[in-house]
């Protein structure tokens, strides 16, 4: 076989390789590396967001927001202390949590927030699903400007604090799962965004307003005006990517979600492209 075969068929297992590094992911719900309806990749891809690993870069930051999507509520004495002197900085912190593993963490802080998980339904719905359901503004704040209403996804509850974002009054939590408002499940509107006195910490309690089957997703109310204002609560969007389900990976796709970069993928283009035209320059003047 002549080198320049080899090269060629050298350079068609590197294209084949990128490609493959670029469309391989995960299933893990919330994931930056899931690619399917329940990951987050579209909402990263889009955020281009600096992503934060170790707490210490946190020292220093200004009019910042640092966002947190189910994080694991496994922080540290030395991350705690990077968050409260991130508050103290004047910075801002927005978690988003279903399952109430950031109550330690709220109250370490001292917020006052809570997330008390629930099934919580309503006849105020989209698609004819109950635990689809829509929640308005309840008292003006930067992150609701702009906002009617918003479909959320099997929500929690969220508690303490200044309520910003509550269910309609026909909303009730359905404890037995059957889908109906029973005598001991009485209706009222619940908040699903809090906010602390302070205005710097926001907790909502759904994480599914960030996967890609609701994020760009028109038809959802005003969720792609919220995921804006989320986003420009500060001059600066950082992600956290030590303890949030963001960056939860399965086995390599850890280390393919790093390549899956569009300045990796342009940059192999070009490579390919340009080692390509010299083979057959090559080859043409033989």
């Amino acid at each position: 076989m002549r080198s320049w075969h080899i090269a060629f068929f050298g350079l068609l297992i590197l294209a084949l390789l990128v490609a493959d590094v670029h469309f391989s992911g995960n299933d893990t719900e919330f994931s930056h590396y899931n690619y399917n309806w329940n990951g987050t990749s579209q909402f990263y891809d889009d955020a281009g967001s600096k992503i934060i690993t170790d707490y210490s870069n946190l020292y220093g930051r200004k009019n910042s927001t640092l966002l947190m999507i189910e994080p694991d509520g496994k922080f540290t004495s030395s991350e705690i202390t990077a968050l409260m002197r991130f508050l103290r900085d004047g910075n801002k912190i927005f978690i988003s949590d279903e399952p109430g593993n950031s109550n330690t963490l709220l109250g370490i802080l001292g917020t006052g927030l809570s997330v008390t998980p629930g099934n919580l339904s309503s006849a105020d719905m989209e698609y004819n699903n109950k635990r689809f359901i829509i929640c308005y503004p309840y008292k003006e704040d930067g992150i609701t400007a702009g906002v009617e209403s918003v479909a959320l996804n099997s929500p929690s509850v969220a508690e303490g604090g200044i309520s910003l974002m509550r269910s309609s009054f026909l909303s009730w939590i359905d404890t037995n799962g059957n889908g109906k408002a029973d005598a001991t499940e009485p209706l009222g509107k619940r908040s699903v965004m809090v906010r602390d006195e302070a205005g710097q910490v926001y907790l909502l309690s759904d994480s599914s307003l960030f996967i890609n089957r609701m994020y760009g997703y028109k038809r959802l109310r005003d969720n792609d005006r919220f995921i804006q204002n989320i986003m420009g609560l500060s001059d600066n969007l950082l992600v956290e990517y030590r303890h949030s389900a963001a960056a939860s990976a399965d086995g390599l796709s850890g280390i393919l979600g790093a390549l899956k970069s569009t300045d990796f993928i342009k940059i192999s283009v070009i490579i390919i492209v340009t080692l390509l035209t010299i083979l057959a320059l090559a080859r043409k003047e033989k």
